[in-house]
């Protein structure tokens, strides 16, 4: 059964805005990339296939282009946290401020899609497979892209300890 637009704006525009929102990091900005991501899914509503992917994982692979798009027109970097594998924020606040700060320092120099890749993947939870579809990439590139991701995070955080 195809979703009603109602569902989709009653179900996931919160979701959306929070995952929107760690990108786009001006509030005004986050809702009108929300609002985009929305109506282009409900234009387009009529090709939604759940064979392929879930609704929310199609909703998703709308707001990473409506973001990518946003980000050429602003130029702007994202700012995300939490992204370093099994480091949370809460983790970083029982004595890890340094190690987060390094984190937070270290992922700002990441390019925005590298950026966006780390909180599909950690922030959303989104699976290679998800991830895959929202990004038109194949999983095992985007698998072997993460893990060199990863090691540039922990080498940027290396490098900026004895800076």
């Amino acid at each position: 059964m195809k979703p009603t637009e109602r569902d989709i704006v009653e179900r996931y525009a919160r979701d959306l805005h929070e995952f929107v929102s760690r990108t786009v990091v001006c509030r005004e900005d986050a809702e009108e990339v929300v609002q985009d991501t929305l109506l282009r899914a409900l234009r387009s509503l009529g090709t939604f296939d759940e064979r392929k992917a879930s609704l929310r994982t199609w909703l998703w692979r709308i707001a990473w282009h409506e973001v990518v798009r946003y980000m050429e027109r602003r130029n702007r970097h994202p700012q995300m946290v939490e992204m370093d594998e099994g480091m949370t924020v809460a983790d970083a606040e029982e004595g890890d401020d340094e190690r987060l700060t390094l984190l937070e320092r270290a992922i700002l120099r990441l390019s925005d899609e590298e950026q966006m890749l780390l909180q599909l993947r950690y922030t959303d939870g989104l699976s290679l497979r998800e991830i895959a579809y929202v990004t038109d990439a194949k999983p095992t590139t985007l698998a072997v892209r993460l893990q060199r991701i990863r090691e540039r995070l922990r080498d940027l955080m290396n490098k900026m300890k004895t800076e």
